[in-house]
């Protein structure tokens, strides 16, 4: 008697976690990179059309042209390069670029 209670909890434990885990990947659906131009646009950042859970606010870029630009404040920046791997992005203020 005591096996099959220790059976249908481990049964019943067994679901749950696996239940547990297909709701949290629901939840967290991994999103699909964009792309603008040459760079490739993914978590934290966003392209403008891209669904709003892609993204981190205040990360939202945009594609005009084929260039992905960002609007920070009341200025805007061209971004030449996002890397992903050092966690950094190349800006030039879009005012000063010479091939706008």
């Amino acid at each position: 008697m005591l096996g099959a209670k220790l059976e249908a909890f481990g049964l019943v434990a067994l679901v749950s976690l696996f239940l547990d885990a297909s709701l949290v990947q629901g939840q967290n659906k991994p999103c699909v990179p964009s792309s603008c131009g040459n760079l490739t646009i993914s978590y934290p950042f966003r392209l403008d059309s891209d669904p709003i859970e892609c993204g981190e606010p205040g990360y939202q870029l945009v594609c005009e042209n084929n260039r992905t630009t960002a609007l920070i404040g009341h200025g805007k920046f061209f971004v030449e390069d996002i890397s992903y791997v050092h966690n950094t992005t190349r800006l030039v203020d879009a005012s000063l670029h010479r091939n706008m």
